[in-house]
C-alpha cells in the first residue's frame, strides 16, 4: 500500500467508549450546517455582543439615565440569549423555534425603528446601538427564510381523518 492507501489504524474500544460502552465520538444526529444557518448564528452572536455592550454602557452612564433604558438593556440581552437557544432548536428542525426566530427578526426591527426615530428617553448612543441591532435582526430574517433553512423545519403534524 502507498501512503495514500493506508488502512485505518484500529482504535481500542477503551479509547472511544464512553459510559456504558457508548461511542463518544459518534454524534447521534449528524450536524450538517448550511451557510444560512451559520450566518444566522454569526448574526445572533454579534447581537448578544451588542446587547452586553448596551447593558455595560447603561451601567457606565447610569447617573441621570432614565430607568426605561436599564429595563430595555436587560430585556434586549435576555431576548438575544433566548434567540441563540431558538436558533439551536431551529437548526434541529423545531418548527416552533423557527416561528419564534421569524417573528422576532421581523417584528423586532419595526419596534427598534420606532425607538430610534421617535422622541423618547433614549440617549443617542442607545439609539445607534439599537439601529445596528435592528440591521442584524433584518439579516437574521433574511437567513431564516432561505430555502435551505426552511427545508430543515419539520412540518406540524396534520390531524388524522375521522377525528
Amino acid at each position: 500500500m502507498t501512503a495514500q492507501q493506508t488502512a485505518p489504524a484500529a482504535v481500542p474500544a477503551s479509547v472511544t467508549a464512553g459510559p456504558a460502552g457508548a461511542d463518544v465520538f459518534v454524534s447521534p444526529v449528524p450536524l450538517v450546517i448550511d451557510a444560512p444557518t451559520r450566518w444566522t448564528f454569526t448574526l445572533l452572536r454579534a447581537n448578544v455582543g451588542l446587547s452586553v455592550a448596551f447593558l455595560g454602557l447603561a451601567f457606565l452612564f447610569r447617573d441621570g439615565l432614565d430607568p426605561v433604558v436599564w429595563i430595555r438593556a436587560a430585556g434586549v440581552l435576555l431576548l438575544a440569549l433566548m434567540s441563540l437557544r431558538w436558533a439551536a432548536r431551529m437548526r434541529d428542525g423545531a418548527r416552533s423555534a423557527w416561528l419564534r426566530m421569524l417573528w422576532v427578526s421581523v417584528v423586532g426591527p419595526i419596534g427598534i425603528a420606532a425607538l430610534v426615530l421617535l422622541p423618547g428617553p433614549y440617549p443617542m448612543w442607545a439609539r445607534v446601538e439599537q439601529a445596528v441591532q435592528g440591521l442584524l435582526l433584518l439579516g437574521v430574517a433574511w437567513s431564516v427564510t432561505r430555502p435551505q433553512v426552511r427545508a430543515r423545519i419539520v412540518k406540524a403534524s396534520v390531524k388524522k381523518k375521522g377525528r
